[in-house]
């Protein structure tokens, strides 16, 4: 269990399980086919802006980006009264490794956001809430990488417990 093919070690420094490397490289390419269809029907369109669908809990620098609109202009627009930010701004985070964001194609001054900014604050306000674990205070987003340490930890130890079971050593 502690050899052989079991993890993808990637120019960043990063190591995952083989099993969860597969997971997260079909999820990505299937992300990214995604994206090319709402480019596409955003060319059709004639589309001028993205939004960037909003999720709990995302990463940090993400923060901001989840359930706004952006122009796609290189100085942003504003269009009666409402300013939207460039969609360069954010274009490079939504090309980082695992994002959970999609953009999808809007035509700015027409396209309804999905949430409001009453809607849209209340969500962002919950993710930066707190709550105490085991002596020591979370957000949402330190709590699921907690859960994912924990989680992958468990699967190394099913495997020891699998390999030492099919090898008949009990005393493993």
């Amino acid at each position: 269990s502690d050899s052989g093919i079991r993890t993808v070690d990637y120019a960043t420094g990063y190591s995952r399980r083989l099993d969860t490397a597969v997971r997260q490289n079909v999820l990505w390419g299937v992300k990214q086919c995604a994206q090319g269809v709402s480019e596409q029907v955003g060319e059709e369109i004639g589309a001028d802006g993205w939004e960037i669908s909003y999720h709990s809990n995302p990463r940090p620098s993400h923060e901001a980006m989840g359930g706004r609109l952006y122009a796609d202009s290189e100085r942003g627009v504003t269009i009666d009264g409402r300013y939207y930010p460039p969609f360069s701004e954010v274009a490079a985070l939504l090309e980082e490794y695992n994002c959970l964001h999609y953009k999808f194609p809007v035509l700015l001054g027409i396209s309804e956001p999905t949430y409001d900014d009453d809607e849209l604050a209340a969500m962002k306000a919950n993710d930066c809430r707190k709550f105490e674990f085991e002596g020591r205070e979370y957000t949402g987003y330190e709590a699921s990488q907690v859960q994912r340490r924990l989680e992958t930890e468990i699967r190394r130890q099913k495997d020891r417990a699998n390999l030492f079971a099919a090898s008949g050593d009990d005393d493993g």
